[in-house]
């Protein structure tokens, strides 16, 4: 791996075909590629994770969207997910069909860098932390692939040893596409099933960091109609929300159909909601006023939900004239900061794209 720093580099103002320039804090295109996630850090920047020219990147940004750091591997692949602690940024991905755990420091220097395979390729791979010193990772198929019937659970800890790894062989082809660490220590995972060769199916499971499955709920299934869950998230409440996509027939075509649902603590369904046509829900985010913010892949639309399941909220248009059922700029991540404004990333016109985006004011009402 390339251990590397760039110092800060002046980028490229994006332009959408027609929007309020007002309303963008600031909006960047990089390079080819794709930024996967973005997290928040403690001195209130934004630490990117994605992938340029086929390599896996780490970038932070400060408050201008200006790159004050940048870190790139030299293993082709690509960093799907990311967080931080008081060590460093951890970034979980894949290279070469297996999954790769990174700890960059806060120098943009790599510190350390394992590999795990397992019996299929890891196509996607997720970390989240699990204790003061130790990460859960999770790697498996992708979702639009499904030819994977294992996927793999590890935990690592700080200075990159191993403490555990399982591969689970569930019964059927498989891909977690996000998962959560519950109050216990199991996880709840959101992914795509497929039993001899049928679409796929969204479900969301209780597992064990053994690999036991605890309960496993499907959502949103017609044998005729393909389905995936995408991201899943907790409001610290002992609810689960989970989002992603499922095919609709729509003026006699199969559309994709962004979706929300909202399970209990043992995987029994509370609500379902069927949202955007011609997309896909890949995050979820909570802000102040307990309604949750559901980010849609085309377009960035972004759908704001009472967290009881009310539809009643709005529709929240990142650009003002997109259209999700053509378009070339695609959503990946979101957070919402302390003033209430979106930090959001994806891809443009094949490019890295992030931005901060406008959102709400301190009453709750749409930005003017």
């Amino acid at each position: 791996m390339r251990r590397l720093i760039i110092p800060i580099l002046a980028l490229v103002l994006f332009s959408c075909s027609k929007k309020d320039d007002g309303n963008f804090i600031f909006e960047e295109t990089w390079t080819g590629g794709l930024a996967e996630d973005v997290i928040l850090s403690p001195d209130t920047m934004y630490v990117i994770a994605g992938y340029t020219n086929g390599f896996p990147f780490v970038i932070k940004i400060d408050r201008s969207g200006k790159r004050i750091l940048e870190y790139h591997s030299e293993a082709e692949g690509e960093f799907n997910s990311i967080v931080i602690d008081t060590s460093g940024y951890y970034a979980a991905g894949n290279s070469d069909g297996e999954m790769i755990v990174s700890r960059i420091g806060f120098d943009g220097i790599e510190d350390w860098t394992v590999s795990l395979g397992m019996g299929a390729n890891i196509l996607r791979s997720v970390i989240r932390k699990y204790d003061e010193d130790s990460f859960i990772v999770t790697g498996s198929d992708h979702v639009d692939s499904l030819d994977a019937g294992v996927f793999k659970i590890a935990v690592i800890n700080r200075n990159g040893d191993i403490e555990s790894e399982t591969e689970v062989d569930p019964g059927y082809n498989i891909a977690v596409s996000d998962f959560v660490v519950e109050p216990g220590g199991n996880i709840y995972v959101a992914l795509a099933k497929s039993v001899a060769g049928s679409k796929s199916k969204a479900s969301v499971a209780e597992i064990t960091l053994g690999g036991n499955i605890i309960w496993e709920t499907e959502l949103y299934n017609n044998n005729k109609f393909a389905a995936a869950c995408i991201n899943i998230e907790r409001n610290g409440s002992d609810d689960i929300y989970v989002t992603g996509k499922t095919e609709l027939r729509v003026d006699d075509n199969n559309l994709e159909n962004s979706f929300l649902s909202i399970l209990g603590p043992e995987g029994n369904v509370i609500e379902k909601i069927y949202l955007e046509n011609s997309n896909c829900g890949v995050d979820i985010a909570f802000d102040d006023f307990e309604r949750v913010h559901l980010l849609n892949r085309n377009c960035f639309l972004i759908d704001i939900i009472g967290t009881d399941g009310s539809t009643d909220e709005s529709l929240f248009r990142t650009f003002e004239v997109c259209d999700p059922y053509e378009t070339d700029t695609y959503a990946s991540g979101m957070k919402i900061n302390a003033d209430d404004n979106y930090i959001l990333c994806g891809a443009h016109t094949g490019k890295v794209y992030y931005a901060l985006r406008k959102g709400f004011a301190a009453n709750g009402e749409p930005a003017e």
